[in-house]
């Protein structure tokens, strides 16, 4: 059933793709593209590296709760190493001619 699914939102996004030609702003659709990709992707991955069963409600619910769980620490991550790599003293690397 996943898989339909999966094959279903890829053919969105291959229509949308050539859609975006036409577009007023080709920037926001390309964007959209993006988005659409990056959902793709990111709700495959917690498929396949979870064990969440995709046929029942609840399962559908626990599905929802792994990704948000899992795309917060994303999120977290990012900012750590945003963070981080801020706080880094750069002007130790320059060179002054």
């Amino acid at each position: 059933m996943y898989w339909i699914i999966l094959a279903v939102l890829l053919v969105v996004l291959v229509v949308l793709f050539f859609k975006a030609k036409h577009f007023k702003h080709g920037l926001g659709s390309y964007f959209l593209v993006f988005i659409m990709i990056f959902l793709i992707a990111s709700t495959s991955y917690v498929y396949l590296t979870n064990d969440v069963d995709l046929t029942t409600f609840d399962g559908l619910v626990n599905c929802g709760k792994v990704y948000f769980s899992w795309l917060g620490g994303v999120f977290h991550n990012t900012k750590q190493i945003t963070a981080y790599a801020v706080k880094q003293d750069w002007s130790a690397n320059s060179s002054v001619g």
